[in-house]
């Protein structure tokens, strides 16, 4: 029999994901390696970084401007997904368990249980 732990991320919600990416985090990384590679959103994070130190977002482009803007929101993703990612893990190395990750919108009582019993 296993024994589901629920993990209660109220505490920090998720903001940036969808329904579908709160239950599989994981492919907010699929979905951005889908349409980047690595060495590309590194390219973007530092083109972003060095407009921020230097001041010169008035120098690029619209679509310049558009990636910057896709890599933040893609970043914000990732630091939603790696949240939920963490609890389970946590949860796991804790309780060697199988976790479901609560979100905010589930109901109060939903979110006081700690355990399901599954057969």
């Amino acid at each position: 029999m296993k024994r589901y732990v629920h993990i209660n991320i109220r505490k920090y919600p998720t903001q940036y994901l969808t329904d579908e990416e709160k239950e599989n985090p994981y492919k907010v990384f699929a979905d951005l390696f889908d349409v980047m590679s690595p060495p590309a959103f590194r390219e973007l994070m530092w083109k972003s970084l060095s407009c921020n130190v230097t001041s010169s977002y008035s120098d690029l482009t619209t679509a310049e401007r558009e990636n910057i803007m896709f890599a933040y929101e893609r970043t914000q993703k990732l630091i939603d997904a790696a949240h939920i990612i963490n609890e389970h893990q946590k949860l796991r190395a804790l309780h060697g368990q199988y976790a479901m990750v609560l979100h905010e919108e589930q109901e109060e009582e939903e979110q006081e249980e700690s355990f399901e019993d599954l057969a």
